[in-house]
């Protein structure tokens, strides 16, 4: 009976500091609360961590003080036509490469892709992703300034 007395008054004393840690946070201006990545439209991670499914890389520096010997990205899940990436990641399924380029200063040592989702019959698109399906191409044209070390594709829909 006294042990379980004892557990009662710890657990309330624990619980009162608790609150009281809150409380203080809460008049600094400080919060507890956890956002995920899904909620984030924009937020950085280090490139030992994964990039979360649905995001891309828009940005990647190299020596910040936030991940050492590791590389500091930016990413985002609020995608658009004509956005640019960095080809530290995946394209999202659906969408392809129009323009890439190299040594650019916000993708660090990655490829700066240039990308879209807003397909059309004539359009030209960069070998850097699959023909997507469902598409033919229709012309293919090497060492082009939009495509870097890629080849510059025109496709049509079948």
């Amino acid at each position: 009976m006294e042990t379980r007395e004892n557990l009662r008054k710890s657990r309330k004393i624990v619980h009162r500091a608790l609150m009281a840690l809150v409380l203080a946070m809460a008049g600094l201006g400080l919060s507890i609360g956890v956002s995920s990545p899904a909620q984030a439209a924009t937020t950085t991670i280090c490139s030992s961590s994964p990039v979360p499914a649905g995001y891309v890389v828009t940005g990647a520096y190299n020596n910040t003080p936030n991940c050492g010997r590791f590389v500091l990205y930016q990413i985002t899940n609020s995608l658009y036509n004509n956005m640019t990436i960095c080809s530290a990641t995946a394209l999202p399924p659906g969408w392809v490469v129009t323009g890439a380029y190299n040594r650019h200063p916000y993708c660090g040592n990655f490829v700066y892709y240039q990308i879209s989702n807003n397909l059309y019959n004539n359009m030209t698109i960069c070998s850097a992703t699959p023909v997507p399906s469902g598409w033919v191409v229709t012309g293919a044209y090497y060492n082009t300034p939009n495509c870097g070390n890629f080849v510059l594709y025109t496709i049509r829909r079948l």
